[in-house]
C-alpha cells in the first residue's frame, strides 16, 4: 500500500479512508490506516470492468470514477497531490449536480472575434476559451492579455464595475482610435445562453449584474481604505456581497443590505431611542444628587448655616431693653403700651402666617397648573405618536393582510 499510487474501490468506507475524509466514528482507524498508506492520502478510482463492448459506460452500483484533471500523464499524477479535490466515486460529482442546478450562474465558455464585415487589420483577439465551473486562476506573463481576458468576462456578465483595467479610454477604448469597435464577445452560459457584446460597450447598469468583478486597481483602494474613517469602499463591497447570499425571499422585496437591516431593526431602534431618553434623564438627576454630597457643596450649606446663624445673633441683639424690663416688671405706664404692642405683633404674626399660607397655596396651585400642562402636552404627543405609528403601520398590515385600524384602538379623556 505504501508503494501503490492510486487504488481501486468502490466500498465508500474504504474511499473515506483512502482519501482522508476518515472514519466517521473512529478517529483512531484514520491515523491507523494513514501510517499505512505511508503517511499520505492517495486517490481511488473506479471502472466499469466490462468484459464487452456493450457493458463500457455501465458501471457497478452507478458508481463510475470521476478524476479533475488534464487528459495528460501529468494530469494524473496531480490526482496524487490533491486526491480528495480530483477524484470522486459516485454517480455524479456534487459539482457538477450544483452547476446543472445553477446553470444560469455558470460561464461554459468565453469566444473573442472581429466585428463581422470590420475592415480593421489589426489582429488583436481571436480566442475560444471553454471554462470549467471551479476557481480558474488565469497565469501569463506580463502583456500576455490577463488582464484584457477578466475585462471581458465582467463586461460580457454585466459586470456593474466602472474601473476595467484593460476596456478603459487610457488602453484599449481611446476616443482617437477605439479598437474596442471591431471587437465583439460572445459568453456561453451552462444553460447554454448566448450573450453578445461589443467591447466598446459599457455595462447596463439598469440590468441585473451577473458577474461580480474586482479588478486589481479596485483592490488596491479597498486595501489602502482600511484604517479611515467613515464607511469605507471595502465595507461597501463585504455589504454586497453579504446581501447577495441572502435569500431572495428575506430580501423583501428590498435592493441594499441597509435597506432589509433597517427595515428589521426600525422598530427596535425607536425602543432603544425611547430607553436611551429615559437613561440621559436618569443621568441628569443622579449628576444633581452627587452634587450635593460634594465637599464643595457640604461647604456651602455650612457657610449658609453659619450666614443665618451669625444674623440672628445680630437680630436677637437689637431687641429693646426696655420693653424687656417693662415686661419683665409687668407694670408702670409702659405695661399697657407693652402688651398692646406684643398683640399688634402677633397679629402680624398671624397675618404674616397666613400670607406665607397663601403664597405656599399660590405655589402648589401654580406647580399644579403647569403639571396639567405638562400632562395634557404629553397625551396629546402620545396621541401623535400613536396616530403615526398607526399611519407607518398601515403598509406592512396592508401586506399581512389586516385592517390597522381595525387592530389599534385608543382613547384620551
Amino acid at each position: 500500500m505504501r508503494a501503490a499510487h492510486l487504488f481501486e474501490t468502490r466500498d465508500l468506507l474504504n474511499i473515506r479512508l483512502f482519501l482522508g475524509v476518515g472514519h466517521p466514528t473512529k478517529p483512531q482507524v484514520t491515523q491507523d490506516f494513514l501510517k499505512t498508506l505511508g503517511g499520505r492520502w492517495k486517490p481511488v478510482v473506479a471502472g466499469s470492468d466490462a468484459h464487452r463492448f456493450e457493458d463500457y459506460s455501465v458501471f457497478p452500483g452507478g458508481k463510475a470514477g470521476w478524476i479533475k484533471a488534464d487528459t495528460t500523464f501529468a494530469g494524473l499524477k496531480q490526482c496524487t497531490v490533491d486526491p480528495i479535490g480530483r477524484v470522486f466515486v459516485g454517480s455524479e460529482p456534487p459539482k457538477l449536480r450544483h452547476v446543472a442546478d445553477n446553470s444560469t450562474k455558470y460561464i461554459e465558455r468565453i469566444r473573442v472575434r472581429k466585428v463581422a464585415g470590420t475592415g480593421f487589420a489589426e489582429n488583436w483577439f481571436a480566442c475560444d476559451i471553454a471554462l470549467n465551473p471551479g476557481m480558474i486562476a488565469i497565469i501569463g506573463n506580463r502583456g500576455g492579455g490577463k488582464s484584457a481576458l477578466a475585462d471581458i468576462l465582467a463586461l460580457a456578465g454585466n459586470s456593474h464595475c466602472l474601473s476595467y483595467e484593460f476596456l478603459n479610454t487610457r488602453r484599449f477604448k481611446k476616443p482617437a482610435d477605439n479598437k474596442a469597435l471591431h471587437f465583439e464577445a460572445i459568453l456561453t452560459w451552462a444553460n447554454g445562453d448566448d450573450v453578445t457584446v461589443s467591447l466598446a460597450s459599457d455595462a447596463q447598469v439598469d440590468q441585473p449584474e451577473r458577474v461580480r468583478y474586482l479588478p486589481q486597481q479596485y483592490l488596491e483602494q479597498l486595501c489602502s481604505d482600511v484604517g479611515t474613517e467613515g464607511r469605507t469602499t471595502l465595507e461597501e463591497e463585504l455589504r454586497k456581497v453579504i446581501f447577495s447570499h441572502v435569500p431572495l425571499a428575506k430580501r423583501l422585496g428590498f435592493s441594499t443590505l441597509d435597506e432589509v437591516v433597517r427595515y428589521r431593526t426600525e422598530q427596535a431602534e425607536e425602543h432603544a431611542a425611547g430607553v436611551r431618553y429615559k437613561l440621559s434623564q436618569i443621568n441628569l438627576e443622579l449628576a444633581e444628587l452627587e452634587s450635593l454630597v460634594t465637599a464643595e457643596a457640604a461647604a456651602s450649606l455650612k457657610a449658609q448655616i453659619q450666614l443665618k446663624e451669625t444674623e440672628l445673633a445680630a437680630h436677637d441683639a437689637r431687641r429693646p431693653a426696655a420693653a424687656e424690663a417693662a415686661i419683665a416688671r409687668g407694670q408702670g405706664e409702659d405695661a399697657a403700651l407693652v402688651q398692646e404692642m406684643d398683640e399688634l405683633s402677633r397679629q402680624a404674626e398671624v397675618t404674616q402666617l397666613e400670607l406665607d399660607r397663601g403664597r405656599h397655596d399660590q405655589s402648589r396651585l401654580e406647580a399644579a397648573a403647569a403639571a396639567a400642562q405638562r400632562i395634557v402636552q404629553r397625551l396629546r404627543n402620545i396621541e401623535g405618536d400613536i396616530r403615526r405609528a398607526i399611519d407607518d403601520a398601515a403598509d406592512d398590515a396592508e401586506s399581512a393582510g389586516m385592517d390597522v385600524e381595525r387592530l389599534v384602538s385608543y382613547r384620551v379623556d
